[in-house]
């Protein structure tokens, strides 16, 4: 080069510089070079669920099952090389369908690695979700990079169970609990405002969103 301007050679780890003199009384007293770091993509892993834990009061009922929720947590790993300042959009779709829904207005900037979905408008029923990962925050817009990943079907289920053709006769009671997605995890009975105590299916396997199941109280020791 004669004269100050860019770098014409191929991008490459390593830069080398060559100076020829033309004259014994030359010397090179100075040499600057400006150069851009290649941007590089986030990389996007293990979009699922949070694991939920369950936090009571002081004054609620230990035995009382816990409160059900419309508010499913996800979650996702990054790998963020360059260590940008990264933009998560969420996106989401029934799972025999193609049509991406948006779950964040354009308007919401979210940072964090998590978010809390209000599913509360959602039908019954499995879905995709997709979350891409942006270093906009960082970057012009020519060289903003993008990646996306979609997790695994997550069930959103918010109609509740419930139990019909209850009877007792005698000692004896039997129902079927059922559920519009299932399976049905778990089911309990308690005597006269007592502590519940679980009880298997009649198939002892809760493994269906329909469990009929029959008891026999005199064998439910320490409820009576």
């Amino acid at each position: 080069m004669t004269s100050v301007g860019p770098v014409r050679s191929p991008a490459g780890r390593f830069l080398q510089v060559r100076a020829s003199f033309v004259g014994e009384g030359a010397v090179l007293r100075a040499l600057s070079i400006y150069y851009l770091p290649q941007n590089q993509r986030p990389v996007l892993t293990e979009v699922g669920l949070k694991a939920r834990t369950t936090k009571r009061a002081p004054d609620v009922d230990p035995t009382a099952p816990p409160a059900a929720s419309p508010n499913l947590g996800l979650t996702w790993k990054v790998e963020n090389v360059d260590g940008d300042r990264l933009r998560y959009r969420l996106r989401f779709r029934e799972e025999t369908q193609a049509v991406w829904r948006e779950i964040l207005r354009d308007s919401e900037l979210l940072s964090a690695t998590e978010y809390s979905w209000n599913t509360t408008s959602v039908p019954d029923g499995w879905y995709v979700v997709e979350v891409e990962a942006t270093d906009e925050l960082s970057n012009p817009d020519a060289y903003v990079l993008r990646s996306r990943v979609a997790s695994e079907p997550i069930l959103v289920d918010n109609t509740p169970p419930e139990v019909v053709d209850l009877s007792a006769s005698g000692v004896r009671v039997t129902g079927r609990a059922r559920d519009g997605m299932g399976p049905i995890s778990r089911i309990e009975i308690a005597i006269d405002g007592g502590e519940f105590r679980p009880i298997f299916p009649e198939d002892d396997l809760l493994d269906t969103r329909e469990e009929r199941f029959a008891i026999d109280t005199t064998t439910l020791s320490g409820l009576l």
